[in-house]
This record gives structure tokens, C-alpha cells and sequence, in this order.
């Protein structure tokens, strides 16, 4: 079986090169279905013609029919040269193959009569026609059977014709046979047409519509492509904008707490307070900037922590009364048996909502109170604050507005108005709810409800249970290297470190850093990452080639949290952002020295 199947397959890849290959399979018109359709019937018939030419051949003899033998013969050999041939066009073969067929069919009605398949083969040669040629020339195939028709009952008036088709039938027949040959050849040839024009109407619409489908997909990929490229650029301009004003504001910061320290008279404190203000309120904008970026980037991941009520809520209360104005009162309203309980909670997107509420309450309060209400719902499972204040409150049809970006109930107030939009972004994010209450002149009351997930983290370690067995003096002498290329910064850490009498080594490039580290033991790394020649996560990476135990700390203006786990995967054991936090940096420093 398997030699019959193989010539098969050759045979009918012949076909195919001659017919298929041709064509452009882009342009699957009616055309092209035609030439397909007629590369079948080639294919089926020039086989099943060698099979039937036998015994039609041996039925012409015993006939005595040489002219059926004949023009069965001359049929056979011109399907095998359309079949085999490659130099005769697609179309020529197409009315070669119907002549010859129809001069057949011809034959079949003159010799064997009303017996034969001459009428049979004439309508299949009609339909034929309108399959792989087109309309036209198949109707001009009806009129020529019947006008050959008309032509061949002409010898009903001769009493000796000599063709068998009308020696059976009386004149009242031959009109008969004669109309329904007509009707059924006319039928069968229009209804054929009309189904092919309606296929010839889709595959136009279908093409249509395909071209005009690829040209969407062209747009829509050149679109998101722009629309990647657009996000690449925006998230660097992000990080450059966040580095470039973060490095400066690291000194201004640094340096206003360094004077903060220092016995000044009251109006030099109070400049100095404007500072730090002013400083945290640049602070707060960039990062809100770079909060709102990697919302819209769908960037927001939720980090659980398991932490202590009472830890976390005067760890709040405490902060924002320091930044509560003089001319206000902070309240602050606690449940006794809450502070007991546990709270499964991200720590920083918690206390950034809160302080969002609370900033916004103090712009827009002049006179009177801000109140913190926290607790929790009876069951546990549910950690519910509110911010009440009583400021110029927000007008009715302004109420949906607030969570909006860039609105501000106020043009007069300072901002850009992203504090209220964050904070609904983030409480989204952590599958909580937002909502508000207020009155104009009176106040507004916004209140959050977040889920307590508690089951869901580990054991945090907390603040009030950390270890801090070694001090200041056990410190003394430690060596520090300090790799950072912008003086004013260098200068900030060198004065906080110098007072706890560290031993500091600075450079001012990652390459020296890399050599520093390579000849000399330090007991920590202070490592910048932008920095000339070799950057810090290049040096670091260089460090741990042959030095996996020293910690080295990043302390950079780069904010983002794609930049901290680029820190983490190049070697460093931990992250500090500008401006630098003297609390944690410390903190840090007796952390990994230890």
C-alpha cells in the first residue's frame, strides 16, 4: 500500500506546482477557489479516465462505433497532457479540457441516443463551466446545447438521419425533451452563479475586512509600542527628576538638622523649622509624583506585615503631631482593648493614607481641630480610621470630585492634588473603602475601612522587641567607607557620622570604591549608585567577587522599588534613600555592624 500511496502523492504535488503555486494565496478571491476547484477535478478524473477508457473502448468495438473510440481515445491523451503538462496556462487548460469534453459529449449523442449520457454530460458541462470559468461563458454554454439541439432535431424531417438520439422520439416528444433540457440546463447554471456571486461577495467583504483588520493590528502595535516607549521614557524621567532633586535636598535637610542641634536663638530655630518644612513638602511631592506612576502602571504590590496596634498607631499619632500646625489642635481617639490586638496590615501604604488624609485636613483647616479616630470592628477583621477636621468643608457637588487627580476643592491653597487621588488608589489596591462626610464651614470627615489580614503574615519584628545590645561607645572606631560623588552629601553623613566617632574613609567613584574595598577592611560600605567611571551596583557586584561578608548599604537618591531589588540581585544588603533619615541610618549601621 505504501508505493500506490507514495505515486499518488507525487502525482498529486505535480499538480499542485502547476495550479496552486502560481497563484497568490494573499488574494483568495473566487479566482482562485475556480483554479483549486480545477485542480481537483483534474486530479480525480485524469486517473478514473484511464480506468473507464478501457471498457468503453471494448464497448465501442463490439458496437461498431470507431468514431466514440476515436474521440475516446484523443479525450484520454489530452487530460493526460493538461494533466502533465506545465508550459499550458491554467486558463487555456480550462477550455481545452471543456472543448474536448464537450466534442465528447457531442459524439455520445449522435451515436447512442436517448441510451447515452450525451444529455447527461452536456448539463454537467454547463455547471462545469460556471465552476471554474465564470457566469458568461457559461451561460454561452447553455445557448450552444441547446442551439445544438435545435440543430440535431432537424433530421426528424429526413426519414434516414442516422442518428440513434431521435429515432425513438415523435416530434410532440423531441419539443418536450427539448424544453426540459433547456429549463433544467438554464436552472441549474443561474442558481450555481448566484450562489457563487454571493461567495464572491464574502470573500470580497471577508478581505474587506481582513485588510482593514491587519491595518487596526499595524495601528494598534504601533500604538502600543509608542505607548511602551512613552511609559520607558516617563518612568526614566521620573527616576532622574526624583535623583536630580532628591541628591540637593538630601544636603538641605541634612544640613537644617544638623543646625537644629546647635544652640540657636528663637528666630534662627524658627528658620530653620521653615527649612525642614519646606524641604518636606518638596519631599512629599515627588513622592507623590512617583506613588501616582506606579499606580497608573499598575505597579502597586501589598506587602503584609504583622504588627502591634498600639506600636502602629502611636507610631502615627506621634508623627503627625509633629507636623500638626501650631494655630491647630491634633486629637486623637484610640479603643483601650484595640491596642492589645495584632494588625496583619501594609505598614507604609497604611501610614501613607493616614498621612495623606491628615496633610490635606491641615491645608485646608485654618482654625480649630484635626482628629485621628482609629479602632477596630468588633470582629477583628476590619481596621477602621477616620480624619475629621474643621475646616471650609467640601461643596455637594464637589464631593465627587476630591478623589479625583489634580482637583483641589480650593484654588487658593497651595498643592497639585494628588493627596486624595493616592490615597483611594492605595485603598483600592489593599481591597479597602474610602468614603467621606462634609459640610461647608463645618467640616469633612473622611473614613477608610482596610481588611485585617492577620491570619495571612508572619511575626513581625517589632520596633519596641529589636535587640539593641550594642552602643555608642562599642561603635568608636569603626571603620566606614563612604562612596559618593557629590560632595554636599558626603559632607552631610560625614558630620552625623563623625559624632559617633566612626572612622571614614570617602571616594568619590566606584572603581576607587572597588580598589578601597579590595586593600583595606571595613566593618561597612556606604555605597552611592550613580556615581563616574563605575556605577554602584557594577562595584558592588565587583565587591562581592571577593568579599561576600562586609555589608554594604545603598544610600541613594533613587526612590523607585524596581531600584531596591536592582540593589538587592547586585549584592547590597540593604537600602537607604535621600535624604537620609539620621534615625535610620544609624539604626541601619549598628544593625548590620553588629
Amino acid at each position: 500500500m505504501e508505493f500506490p500511496g507514495k505515486i499518488w502523492n507525487q502525482y498529486k504535488q505535480l499538480l499542485q506546482k502547476q495550479f496552486i503555486d502560481s497563484l497568490d494565496n494573499n488574494i483568495r478571491d473566487i479566482d482562485y477557489w475556480r483554479t483549486r476547484l480545477f485542480m481537483q477535478f483534474i486530479l480525480y478524473t485524469f486517473p478514473v479516465g484511464i480506468i473507464v477508457y478501457i471498457p468503453s473502448m471494448i464497448m465501442s468495438v463490439v458496437a461498431d462505433l470507431p468514431v466514440v473510440a476515436i474521440v475516446d481515445t484523443f479525450v484520454i491523451i489530452l487530460i493526460t497532457v493538461l494533466a502533465l503538462s506545465r508550459r499550458i496556462k491554467v486558463q487555456t487548460k480550462k477550455y481545452l479540457l471543456i472543448g474536448c469534453l464537450y466534442l465528447l459529449s457531442v459524439i455520445l449523442l449522435v451515436f447512442l441516443g436517448s441510451m447515452g449520457p450525451g444529455l447527461i454530460y452536456l448539463i454537467a458541462l454547463s455547471i462545469l463551466v460556471v465552476l471554474v470559468i465564470n457566469k458568461r461563458v457559461a451561460y454561452i454554454s447553455v445557448f450552444l446545447n441547446f442551439l445544438l439541439y435545435c440543430l440535431l432535431a432537424l433530421n426528424l424531417f429526413f426519414s434516414e438521419s442516422g442518428i440513434k438520439f431521435f429515432e425513438s422520439y415523435s416530434f410532440g416528444a423531441w419539443i418536450a425533451v427539448g424544453a426540459n433540457f433547456l429549463l433544467i440546463n438554464l436552472v441549474t447554471v443561474a442558481s450555481i452563479a448566484l450562489l457563487l456571486e454571493g461567495l464572491q461577495k464574502t470573500i470580497l467583504n471577508e478581505k474587506m475586512l481582513f485588510d482593514k483588520l491587519k491595518e487596526e493590528g499595524v495601528k494598534l502595535n504601533e500604538a502600543k509600542e509608542k505607548a511602551i516607549q512613552s511609559d520607558k521614557f516617563k518612568s526614566a524621567f521620573l527616576a532622574n527628576m526624583s535623583h536630580e532633586i532628591r541628591t540637593p535636598l538630601n544636603a538641605i535637610v541634612g544640613f537644617a538638622n544638623l543646625l537644629a542641634r546647635k544652640n540657636y536663638d528663637e528666630n534662627q530655630k524658627q528658620y530653620i523649622e521653615v527649612i525642614n518644612t519646606s524641604s518636606s513638602q518638596l519631599l512629599n511631592l515627588i513622592t507623590d509624583i512617583i506613588d501616582l506612576s506606579k499606580i497608573e502602571a499598575g505597579a502597586v504590590s501589598i506587602q503584609l506585615e504583622k504588627i502591634q496596634f498600639k506600636v502602629f498607631a502611636y507610631s502615627i499619632i506621634t508623627s503627625m503631631k509633629q507636623l500638626c500646625p501650631k494655630y491647630l489642635e491634633f486629637r486623637h481617639i484610640l479603643n483601650e482593648q484595640d491596642l492589645k490586638e495584632e494588625l496583619g496590615i501594609d505598614v507604609h501604604k497604611v501610614s501613607q493614607v493616614i498621612s495623606n488624609l491628615v496633610t490635606n485636613s491641615f491645608k485646608y483647616t485654618k482654625k480649630g481641630f484635626i482628629e485621628l479616630k482609629m479602632m477596630l470592628t468588633a470582629d477583628k477583621k476590619s481596621l477602621i480610621f477616620s480624619v475629621t477636621d474643621s475646616g471650609i468643608g467640601i461643596s455637594k457637588e464637589n464631593r465627587e470630585k476630591v478623589f479625583q487627580r489634580f482637583y483641589q476643592e480650593d484654588a487658593m491653597h497651595s498643592g497639585v492634588g494628588l493627596g486624595l487621588s493616592i490615597c483611594a488608589s492605595l485603598v483600592k489596591a489593599m481591597d479597602g473603602k474610602i468614603s467621606m462626610e462634609s459640610e461647608i464651614e463645618k467640616g469633612s470627615t473622611f473614613t477608610v475601612e482596610l481588611p485585617n489580614n492577620i491570619e495571612k503574615v508572619t511575626k513581625r519584628t517589632l520596633p519596641s522587641q529589636e535587640t539593641d545590645s550594642t552602643d555608642s561607645q562599642t561603635l568608636t572606631g569603626k571603620k566606614i567607607l563612604i562612596a559618593e560623588d557629590d560632595e554636599q552629601s558626603f559632607a552631610v553623613l560625614r558630620e552625623i557620622l563623625e559624632e559617633e566617632q566612626y572612622i571614614i574613609t570617602w571616594t568619590n567613584n566606584g572603581s576607587d570604591a572597588v580598589m578601597q574595598a579590595k586593600n583595606n577592611k571595613f566593618d561597612i560600605v556606604l555605597m552611592d549608585i550613580r556615581m563616574p567611571q563605575t556605577d554602584g551596583y557594577e562595584a558592588t557586584r565587583q565587591i562581592r567577587c571577593f568579599d561576600t561578608v562586609t555589608p554594604i548599604v545603598a544610600v541613594t537618591a533613587f526612590a523607585f522599588n524596581s531600584d531596591a531589588e536592582r540593589a538587592y540581585k547586585a549584592g547590597f544588603n540593604d537600602y537607604l534613600t535621600k535624604p537620609v533619615d539620621f534615625e535610620k541610618l544609624k539604626s541601619l549601621l549598628k544593625k548590620h555592624i553588629n
